[in-house]
This record gives structure tokens, C-alpha cells and sequence, in this order.
């Protein structure tokens, strides 16, 4: 009997986790608790200007898809919340050569340059042991980036169907289109 109820018990507990997986079909929404945006956008110190009019036109959306009013700064740059950057959500714009918050997510990578290539860009997301995530939205160029950032400043475009923990975003200058399915270009 004990041990059906131990059984019992650990189901609920994986049903529990897998329920309370987050997701980017839950896009604004994981961002936005009660009345208030609870998400920091995060550049690199170094910032290309595409990853920081990337991350405006972010920041531009979320406070379009908040009931908030009024606003407090929603912007750090890497080293400003590095040491504790799992205590927050946040959005790092920026691969992990040009943002550390991003390299310190994906597990400092060796070479900053692995997994990305030119014409392509990621949007992915991370959730951390206390349930806060972090989304990565990156590309190895920092045109690469702001096609990421156009998509999610965009979310609500049914082309970009924003669903599981990763999209690919691929494209030439500034044309997107496409579903998490299938590449966007």
C-alpha cells in the first residue's frame, strides 16, 4: 500500500513539472505577472546597435501587451545582473560573444561562435530551477539578432508561430516568414 502511494506521489510531482513547463506559445504571458511586466531585457556592455533597437522594439511590445501604466526600467546590461542572473526572468538579446549573460546561460561555451551560423538566429528558451526563464534570442550576426528580436517584437504575426523551446529564424536582410515547424526565412 506504501509503495502505491509513493508511485502516486511521484506522478503527480512529473505531472506537476511537466504541466508547469514553460513554453514559447506562452509568450508574452510568462513575462507579465499580475498587472506588471516581470522580465528584464538584458544587452551586452558592448552592444551592437542592432541588438539594442532589437531589444526597444522588444521592450515596445511587452509594455503594449501589459495592463501596467506605469513603468520602471526593464533594461540591464550583462554585467549589471550576471551574479545573480537566475534570481530574474529575462530576455538576453545578443549571442555569447557579445553578451555574457547570454554565454553564462548556455554554459560558456568554448567558442562563442558554436551552433550559430550567418543568415541564421535562435530564439530559445531556458527555465531555471526556480521556475524563472531566461529567453536567449541571438544570432552569429548581430542582423541575424534583430531579425530574432523582429520576430518576437512581432508575436502576435501568425506567420511566426511561436511554440515548443526553440525557433529558428532564418533570412536575408529583413525578410521573415515561416512557423517554428519550419524554418522562418
Amino acid at each position: 500500500m506504501q509503495k502505491k502511494i509513493y508511485v502516486i506521489g511521484i506522478m503527480v510531482l512529473l505531472l506537476c513539472s511537466i504541466a508547469s513547463a514553460v513554453d514559447l506559445s506562452n509568450y508574452p504571458d510568462m513575462f507579465i505577472k499580475g498587472l506588471k511586466l516581470n522580465v528584464y531585457l538584458v544587452v551586452g556592455k558592448s552592444a551592437a546597435a542592432e541588438d539594442v533597437v532589437g531589444s526597444i522594439d522588444i521592450a515596445s511590445s511587452l509594455v503594449r501587451a501589459s495592463p501596467q501604466k506605469e513603468f520602471e526600467s526593464i533594461a540591464k546590461l550583462d554585467e549589471e545582473i550576471l551574479d545573480n542572473l537566475t534570481d530574474y526572468n529575462t530576455i538576453l538579446v545578443g549571442g555569447p560573444c557579445a553578451n555574457s549573460a547570454t554565454a553564462k546561460i548556455m554554459g560558456y561555451p568554448k567558442d562563442c561562435t558554436e551552433g550559430f551560423k550567418v543568415g541564421n538566429a535562435v530564439i530559445r528558451l531556458y527555465q531555471h530551477e526556480n521556475g524563472n526563464v531566461a529567453l536567449v534570442v541571438a544570432g552569429l550576426l548581430a542582423l541575424d539578432t534583430r531579425r530574432a528580436t523582429s520576430v518576437l517584437a512581432d508575436y502576435t504575426n501568425p506567420n511566426y508561430n511561436l511554440t515548443g523551446t526553440e525557433l529558428i529564424v532564418k533570412g536575408v536582410g529583413q525578410k521573415i516568414t515561416g512557423t517554428s515547424d519550419e524554418p522562418i526565412e
